[in-house]
């Protein structure tokens, strides 16, 4: 893979990470800016938001680490299971941040949204796979 693609990637991550605080900041103050306010008035614009969020997220993560796995397993244990790097940590994130809603009085914590993570994290994997297949 060429560095420039890298660098590409790395900033396109760059760019979300900042996007997702951004608006976690604002929405978790009750306030909402242009693309949130246009979600609320698409049907579904809420689950399509986190589907897409967590999907690029994971998208841009795993094209920067390179498709990088870790084994998972108890220690002592030479088995394990292989976990995609990007997928663990965007998912952690993603329940950390559903879980988080718990104790926000502006939010809502929803098992839907979990989903939605969960669906737009594996299309978007998926997709970064096959664009690390081509360019590797």
């Amino acid at each position: 893979m060429t560095m420039h693609f890298r660098h590409k990637a790395v900033m396109g991550l760059v760019c979300m990470v900042l996007l997702i605080f951004g608006t976690l900041y604002q929405v978790n103050q009750g306030e909402t800016y242009f693309l949130v306010e246009w979600l609320q008035h698409v049907p579904n614009g809420d689950k399509i938001g986190h589907l897409m969020i967590f999907g690029v997220l994971t998208f841009m993560l795993n094209l920067t680490l390179l498709g990088k796995s870790v084994r998972l397993g108890v220690p002592g244990v030479k088995k394990g299971v292989q976990v995609n790097l990007a997928l663990l940590l965007v998912g952690l994130f993603a329940v950390t941040e559903e879980f988080s809603q718990l104790y926000i009085a502006s939010r809502n914590f929803d098992f839907m949204d979990l989903g939605c993570d969960a669906v737009g994290m594996a299309v978007f994997y998926l997709l970064s796979k096959r664009v690390l297949d081509k360019t590797v």
